[in-house]
């Protein structure tokens, strides 16, 4: 599995470094703002591991509502995950 996991990320990597602009009819931005996280919880039953992850991207913050609590985010894109090993 490591192997395979390596081989993947290498080729993704070589892949990425072709890339040198985006498609066409695709939006830029002058930022695009990115978080992500995840955790590793053991199950005690079945000995194996759960990754819980999730990920977010956004293009900034809507000014008028920098005040309040909750501030609104511009076009958030969120991906969420569960993988067990």
């Amino acid at each position: 599995m490591g192997k395979a996991q390596a081989d993947y990320d290498k080729a993704l990597v070589e892949g990425l470094e072709y890339s040198v602009e985006l498609p066409e009819g695709k939006k830029q931005v002058p930022y695009l703002y990115t978080e992500a996280d995840g955790v590793y919880v053991r199950d005690l039953k079945k000995k194996k591991h759960i990754e819980v992850s999730h990920a977010i991207l956004y293009e900034g913050w809507d000014p008028s509502m920098l005040a309040l609590p909750n501030v609104i985010i511009k076009n958030p894109l969120i991906s969420k995950g569960l993988t067990s090993s």
